[in-house]
């Protein structure tokens, strides 16, 4: 930043001498590169979150089934015991219902790989900033 201030061009930074051009454009690739690396953060992060949520909403979900089951066997139970038609009927019902339910919130989950995670964000490419901001950038008296 100091030589740029300076104007003292060219500037060598570890023993590579870069023109001003270079370096502003250097400046703005570093930039935007930053910005990529905070959003996939985020999207991890947000992904992350969303896989906590359907970890803890299948957990239910698995209690839920465990007590069903534990009452689909009592229900067969009376079932042999009366041979009703009514009974039958519940039962079949709550097996279907069970299934679809089950079927439902394993579709819905969130969790990718990361592979998947990485292809979904290859279409959006990093671009470098103007030249302006990264002009801005260095003459900021941050260090």
């Amino acid at each position: 930043r100091s030589a740029w201030s300076a104007g003292a061009f060219p500037v060598t930074v570890h023993g590579r001498v870069y023109s001003q051009p270079e370096i502003e454009g250097q400046v703005s690739t570093l930039l935007s590169q930053i910005d990529g690396y905070e959003t996939a953060l985020q999207k991890f992060q947000q992904t992350a979150d969303s896989a906590r949520q359907h970890v803890e909403d299948l957990t239910c979900r698995i209690v839920r089934t465990e007590t069903d089951l534990a009452l689909i066997g009592v229900r067969r139970e009376v079932y042999k015991a009366t041979r009703s038609d009514e009974s039958v009927t519940e039962l079949m019902a709550t097996v279907d219902s069970l299934f679809s339910e089950n079927a439902v919130v394993i579709a819905a989950s969130p969790i990718r790989s990361v592979d998947e995670l990485m292809a979904s964000d290859a279409s959006s490419s990093v671009r470098p900033y103007a030249n302006s901001k990264a002009i801005a950038w260095l003459t900021a008296n941050h260090q």
